[in-house]
């Protein structure tokens, strides 16, 4: 019995969780879905992040020692770097010099070009203001690896590009005009001329006259004397970047990576995106609310979501991200709380029905033997065995207690019977005692009598009540007992009693009362005669 009716509990509180996940569950408070969508995202953020982190460790392992490569060259020169200015010649000669440099760091490094730039021109007297340099590119970077794809000079001297079997870009420019890539121009007015500390990684800019966008790590060039000279670095293009950090989720088809860079409170940067193809078409910048779980990304055309994590890359800041369409995270999150709410409705009417059978098998049964029980019914067959066992028990206890009470009957009704009998006694002695008490009248000093009677008028409620009480014969503790009053108080009581009563001891106290009391008594016999 004890087993099945907790089991019908056990059941109906199941039911009852259920129910209560159920309402969680619809409300999106408990939901599976979105954990293992967080857990995704953010094991696909620190794959990324400790990617990214380790290549441009390399790759700016890579920059210093490029940069120390083209000190030397530079330096083993016969010009000094001043005369370099406006002299076509001694600059086409460096080109010539330092081209298989750049090429050679281009296949050496992991990226899409290679390139270095001098502060210095062959014409300054031009309006804009120019750096010489060289710039080589891969043409195509459509997988993960960039060896086998041919290179193109994208700026530099086209007598070497010639002298090399390279073709020019389409893009192609003799010299790097000023602003055209601002962090990098930075590098070259820093104080900091030491390759190893002073090397960054630029934000992403679109290559004049091409549809790519680019990022350089650059570091700077010093001459001799530790005087900054030039810049040298990597490129990274966008299809460079898209296959070398190509998002390996295979359960969101639509999660992209990005590095991303802040401006002004907006971010924009470079993507990468899934196995599927899938690409987020951002317009502009992108604009990122930070919420307790995931952040939100955007524009004006699309809303994602995803994770975010800071990462600095020599002297500059930038930000590793990965994200998936907000349609995509809503339609997870719903299917979630579809198959959530699914699961919790099954185990709900489950523990429902169980809760029904289990009722109608043992609770109908039990409330209709406790109707039994209260009617004194006790040979209905309950169909349970133990209730059938309590019915018995039950009806044996009620035998036992019917013959206890019949015994406790009569024997109340025999002390009944003696205690009349104590009583009449004790009346016939104290009507004794106040004969006695009165045929002994004489002997009492009736001065001190009439002040007893006096007294009385002068007693208060308490102590008429405490009088009274000693007349009936109570003691001191019995008093306390009976009116709740220390024993203090009551002895307080006493005194002032027998002051105003001016008597010297309770038997005194007592003779006197039934002296009175035996006179009220006459007085009344002789009014009923009169």
């Amino acid at each position: 019995m004890r087993r099945r009716f907790s089991f019908s509990l056990i059941t109906c509180l199941i039911a009852m969780i259920a129910v209560f996940m159920l309402f969680l569950s619809l409300f999106g408070v408990l939901n599976p879905a979105g954990g293992k969508l967080e857990h995704s995202l953010t094991q696909q953020l620190d794959f990324s992040f400790n990617r990214i982190h380790r290549n441009m460790d390399q790759l700016a392992a890579c920059t210093v020692e490029f940069s120390q490569e083209m000190t030397a060259q530079i330096s083993a020169i016969d010009l000094p770097f001043t005369k370099l200015r406006n002299n076509p010649e001694a600059l086409t000669d460096l080109q010539h010099s330092t081209y298989a440099t750049v090429f050679n760091y281009l296949r050496l490094a992991d990226c899409s070009g290679a390139f270095f730039v001098l502060n210095t021109t062959v014409n300054d007297s031009l309006e804009d203001i120019y750096y010489s340099g060289i710039y080589l590119k891969y043409v195509n970077v459509g997988s993960d690896t960039t060896f086998q794809n041919s290179v193109c000079m994208f700026r530099g001297n086209s007598q070497v590009a010639r002298q090399n079997n390279i073709n020019l870009s389409s893009a192609w420019e003799y010299e790097t005009k000023k602003n055209t890539f601002p962090q990098m121009e930075e590098v070259l007015t820093q104080v900091e001329s030491n390759p190893t500390k002073g090397y960054l990684l630029t934000a992403a800019y679109q290559l004049p006259n091409a549809w790519e966008h680019v990022r350089f790590l650059c570091t700077p060039i010093a001459d001799e004397k530790g005087n900054i000279i030039g810049v040298c670095g990597f490129e990274l293009s966008d299809p460079f970047f898209e296959a070398q950090y190509r998002v390996s989720e295979a359960e969101y088809s639509s999660m992209v990576c990005a590095l991303l860079e802040q401006n002004n409170g907006v971010y924009t940067g470079q993507f990468a995106r899934n196995q599927s193809g899938y690409m987020p078409q951002l317009k502009g910048n992108i604009s990122v609310k930070n919420q307790d779980t995931f952040s939100c990304f955007g524009d004006e055309s699309i809303s994602l979501i995803g994770k975010m994590k800071d990462i600095r890359i020599g002297s500059s800041l930038h930000t590793v991200a990965v994200m998936l369409p907000k349609n995509q995270y809503d339609a997870c999150i719903r299917a979630g709380q579809y198959k959530t709410m699914a699961l919790f409705l099954v185990v709900t009417l489950l523990a429902v029905l169980a809760s029904i059978m289990l009722s109608h098998r043992y609770v109908k049964p039990l409330l209709r033997s406790m109707d039994k029980i209260k009617e004194k019914q006790f040979d209905h067959d309950a169909h349970i065995p133990e209730i059938n066992d309590l019915f018995a028990f039950l009806a044996e206890q009620d035998r036992i207690n019917e013959a206890a009470l019949n015994a406790l009957r009569r024997e109340k009704a025999d002390m009944q019977t003696s205690l009349e009998q104590i009583q009449n006694v004790h009346n016939e002695t104290m009507q004794q005692v106040e004969r006695l008490a009165y045929s002994r009248k004489d002997e009492v000093d009736p001065y001190d009598y009439e002040d007893f009677k006096n007294g009385l008028k002068f007693l208060t409620e308490r102590e008429k009540e405490i009088l009274n009480l000693y007349i009936d014969g109570k003691t001191v503790k019995e008093i306390v007992a009976l009116t709740g009053l220390k024993e203090s108080t009551v002895r307080f009581h006493n005194r002032n009693i027998y002051t105003k009563l001016g008597v010297h001891s309770l038997k005194q106290l007592l003779r006197y009362s039934a002296i009175m009391k035996q006179e009220e008594g006459e007085g009344k016999k002789q009014n009923g005669i009169s």
